[in-house]
């Protein structure tokens, strides 16, 4: 039978206020953490750190398609009833994850000294970032595997229960970096307070799914080769959708430091950073409509559907839109309040005004997106970042 739930439209604007004031708390605490560190360890440490997470974002593009076919295809069996094809879909995620997350971790384990090397780190602080970079790429992986959880929250329309876990989690986190910095653990306080975070949402949100479907089970004999071909087929396609989104969300800034030099790098990073801030805020919206839209569509409610797809976009325009007119109307005073006098921000505020409409533009595919990967047509968002790669190429051969 299927979990107990409100309409999926009933949900919507909790799970979006939800998800949008815990993802300002967030980027709150984000902006409080550095200075505290910084007070107690060296900035090369601190560097090491801000280099583990460039070291798994690349493995977090493997998530992509992991979470949408979980989250796709528990708001459809939800919708159409069968908890034990829910059982059959997360121990069949189980089965090709696990051993998935093990190979990239010895991968990892070869590479971590080429990547302390590519990163000119000192000799005295080589056997720091491996284990830094070890540590959060286990914790990452774990998460990858048994974020599972969270993903069925997700499909089952507990979104905005599941944000109350995250939230409750990552202030844990900032309380936990406090008392082991005072406890005098340097460095090692940010990893350790980041694996706490992990196994209090992965722990918590396994609780929670657990208690929404009861029945809910693992064991290998469930795995299926229908299962397996979501992960292949839809998954695959959305994951190199979302692969390709982050090439080129980057490519601006490749392109300014071979042709400009690392100052142009620098001034594109700044320019971009608070916009790309904003509209994650606007963004996240799209966690809500994914489930909605696979529910209505696997109820065959094509106008409801059509509906909230018009609506959604109706809302994201106008609360990204409030975001990024303040943002372009303030950029040099927003600059200077941020990042004081000490730099010349003339050209990054220039940018920051302009960086405001191409990611607005972008924001407002997002509504879009979950209708197609909600509707099973993920092949009809790659559209865009394809049409995007063929307009930057061909920028790049007339420049």
């Amino acid at each position: 039978m299927p979990a107990k739930t409100a309409s999926p439209t009933d949900r919507i604007g909790t799970n979006a206020a939800t998800q949008m004031g815990a993802r300002i708390l967030y980027m709150l605490t984000r902006l409080a953490v550095p200075p505290a560190v910084l007070s107690q360890v060296s900035l090369e440490e601190y560097g090491i750190w801000s280099i583990c997470f460039i070291v798994i974002s690349y493995l977090g593009m493997s998530a992509f398609g992991i979470s949408n076919v979980y989250i796709r295809q528990v708001a459809h069996i939800n919708a159409t009833g069968g908890l034990e094809r829910i059982n059959q879909l997360l121990s069949t995620g189980l089965a090709l994850t696990l051993p998935t997350v093990a190979a990239l971790m010895g991968l990892l384990w070869f590479l971590v000294p080429w990547v302390v090397q590519t990163f000119a780190i000192e000799p005295a602080l080589a056997d720091t970032a491996s284990f830094l970079i070890l540590g959060t790429a286990l914790v990452f992986c774990l998460d990858l595997s048994f974020g599972a959880f969270a993903y069925i929250m997700h499909g089952l329309q507990l979104i905005a229960r599941h944000t109350a876990i995250w939230t409750f989690s990552f202030l844990v986190e900032i309380v936990l970096i406090m008392l082991f910095l005072q406890a005098g653990w340097g460095i090692y306080s940010l990893l350790l307070a980041f694996a706490a975070r992990y196994a209090i949402s992965i722990s918590l949100s396994a609780y929670a799914c657990f208690c929404a479907l009861p029945g809910l089970r693992i064991h290998p004999r469930l795995i299926r080769r229908s299962m397996i071909r979501q992960f292949t087929g839809f998954g695959a396609i959305v994951q190199l959708t979302g692969i390709l989104s982050i090439l080129l969300n980057s490519v601006e800034k490749m392109v300014a430091g071979a042709f400009l030099g690392v100052q142009a790098t620098g001034l594109f990073e700044i320019g971009q950073k608070l916009p790309i801030m904003g509209s994650q805020i606007t963004s996240s919206l799209n966690a809500v409509f994914l489930p909605a839209a696979a529910h209505l569509h696997s109820s065959a409610q094509k106008e409801t559907l059509l509906h909230l797809y018009v609506k959604g976009s109706r809302y994201v325009s106008l609360l990204n839109g409030y975001i990024m007119g303040f943002l372009a109307s303030f950029a040099p005073y927003l600059l200077y309040v941020w990042l004081g006098d000490t730099h010349d921000l003339a050209d990054a505020a220039f940018l920051m005004a302009l960086f405001t409409l191409p990611n607005h533009l972008n924001v407002l595919t997002g509504p879009g997106s979950a209708m197609h990967r909600g509707s099973g047509r993920p092949g009809r968002e790659l559209r865009y970042p394809v049409v995007q790669a063929a307009i930057a190429a061909v920028a790049l051969g007339s420049a």
